[in-house]
């Protein structure tokens, strides 16, 4: 992850289709980088949206 300063940024998010946040998202090691990162996850299902 790229390192920014607080001031730098508002808040960062990351879309990513319904699938992969049941899958991959759902891991402990990813769930922690996330938090770490403070990243918000926007989901989007690709089918309907």
């Amino acid at each position: 992850m790229i390192q920014l300063a607080q001031d730098e940024y508002q808040e960062i998010y990351l879309a990513v289709n319904d699938e992969n946040h049941q899958t991959f998202f759902q891991r402990k090691s990813i769930q922690g980088a996330v938090k770490l990162n403070h990243v918000s996850l926007l989901v989007v299902n690709i089918t309907n949206e």
